[in-house]
């Protein structure tokens, strides 16, 4: 006869307790996305019953402004920080941007917010507020 494995037991865990280890998750991604199933796993929640609440969850924190649907199921952290410093880079076609130190993030500047800085100069920028569908937009505020 062979030996019966043991079967893992779904993790119980209070909705209010499931919150908070849900917005502790979240504070850790930073600005990369994710959807109910990565929360789930990493938080050892397994079960149809508890995904379906994780995934519930999302959604309302989305509603609420908690959080930030990049595409259905996926969700991402909004960003508090509006101002960060990168690298300017110039183009001949007026499409200027710059490339973010924390994130590697590619954002636009338009030719009038763009100070005159020159291709390479390190600056300091705004970014917009940040809408569904529209690529974010920046302004230069100042070259370091």
């Amino acid at each position: 006869m062979t030996k019966k494995t043991k079967t893992a037991t779904p993790r119980r865990v209070a909705a209010k307790d499931l919150r908070s280890e849900v917005l502790a998750y979240i504070s850790r991604q930073g600005a990369t996305t994710f959807n109910y199933k990565q929360v789930s796993y990493a938080l050892g929640v397994n079960g149809a019953a508890a995904q379906k609440s994780i995934a519930m969850m999302l959604a309302e924190m989305a509603f609420d402004g908690d959080l930030i649907e990049v595409s259905p199921g996926k969700y991402k952290s909004p960003q508090r920080n509006n101002v960060t410093e990168g690298t300017f880079v110039r183009r001949a076609n007026g499409k200027n941007s710059v490339i973010t130190d924390t994130d590697g993030e590619t954002i636009s500047v338009a030719e009038r917010n763009s100070m005159h800085a020159l291709n390479g100069d390190r600056v300091r920028i705004n970014i917009a507020a940040r809408r569904r569908g529209v690529e974010p937009e920046a302004e230069v505020i100042e070259i370091i």
